[in-house]
């Protein structure tokens, strides 16, 4: 859990400091990190309060506000991690 905390929480600060072709290449790598930890929120509720449940909350605090757009679940811009351009109809 805290390595899949770690790429989201390095994608996210990193967004203004790479070029977009960068960011397009570690999106995928976030993506999948980032529901891993939503995947484990769940079992963290369950859990005895901890410094890294903190961390993760934190984490994907900062990614939602950071990069993700609410419409589409990911940074506007970027090609989705399956291809295509996101447009929706």
């Amino acid at each position: 859990m805290r390595l899949q905390r770690k790429i989201v929480q390095v994608v996210s600060e990193v967004k203004w400091s790479v070029s977009l072709d960068y960011l397009q290449r570690v999106e995928a790598a976030r993506q999948a990190a980032r529901a891993s930890l939503e995947g484990s929120l769940l079992y963290l509720e369950t859990q005895a309060p901890q410094l890294e449940t903190v961390r993760v909350l934190v984490t994907l605090s900062m990614n939602a506000w950071r990069l993700e757009d609410p419409r589409i679940g990911r940074l506007p811009g970027l090609r989705p991690a399956g291809g295509g351009d996101g447009a929706t109809s």
